[in-house]
């Protein structure tokens, strides 16, 4: 085993166990208000911050993209949201400090579709529905929104891990059945277009734009569509309306989108 490898054990070795004390809040989160105040997240090993004094608001049912280049800081800053690391500063939901909040209870109100899809050993119904707190009717319904239903034969279907019977698209789009069965007020949906081909990324726009109108969705991304929130060095440099930014010769955001050959 190389010096890596037992570097990595030993600081996994090293994680210590989540508390699983906090308070559980009748009917929250009840609008999807996300609010990050003066939010910093440091890595043991790194000198510098991983995230640095994050300050902004996603309001209530706002659609916001989160862009940068690799390293920027955009899946630190979905798992600060996640409670995966510690962070200084709050991070408020609805008003709520999470801190505060029980992690199973933060976790399961927060919907996510990450962009490495997987599978469960079990079932599709497993996979779809872990809780088992919905009906075959509702499972059923997600599954035809998605248009897998022609390859899932029955809820009870075998699936593995590792399972070679479904493409990366289609993994991808069993996991956005979880998100579509939640019905969450915040759903994150992590590069869930960065390898799909154009109809399937069509498709899955489609949906997110006809069944996602009633939550506050925040996309990370690579692709220049939609954005709003631009990250550079662990800060956020750029918060505004797309053409906007589009229209800023300056911007960080115009440079982007003319390097990609993106226009209005």
């Amino acid at each position: 085993m190389g010096l890596e490898r037992v570097e990595r054990v030993l600081e996994y070795a090293e994680i210590k166990k989540e508390s699983r004390q906090g308070r559980v809040t009748e009917k929250w989160p009840e609008l999807g208000e996300v609010v990050y105040e003066q939010v910093s997240l440091f890595h043991k090993n790194m000198k510098h911050c991983i995230l640095n004094n994050l300050n902004f608001t996603v309001r209530p049912q706002e659609k916001v993209a989160i862009v940068g280049r690799t390293g920027a800081g955009k899946s630190s800053l979905i798992s600060s949201l996640f409670r995966l690391y510690e962070t200084t500063g709050r991070i408020l939901i609805d008003g709520e400090d999470i801190k505060s909040l029980s992690l199973d209870f933060l976790r399961a109100n927060i919907s996510i579709t990450p962009q490495d899809p997987f599978l469960f050993t079990g079932t599709i119904r497993d996979n779809i529905d872990p809780l088992r707190i919905h009906t075959d009717e509702e499972i059923w319904s997600v599954i035809e929104i998605v248009r897998l239903k022609k390859i899932i034969s029955n809820l009870d279907m075998k699936v593995s891990e590792n399972d070679s019977g479904f493409s990366g698209g289609q993994k991808q789009l069993i996991c956005l059945t979880r998100a579509l069965l939640g019905s969450n007020k915040i759903v994150v949906l992590d590069e869930i277009t960065a390898n799909l081909d154009a109809e399937a990324e069509a498709f899955v726009n489609d949906i997110i734009d006809k069944y996602f109108t009633k939550c506050t969705l925040l996309l990370v991304t690579h692709k220049l569509h939609a954005i709003n929130m631009v990250l550079e060095k662990e800060k956020i440099i750029e918060n505004d309306n797309p053409l906007i930014l589009l229209e800023n010769k300056k911007s960080v955001f115009h440079k982007m989108a003319f390097t990609t050959g993106i226009k209005k």
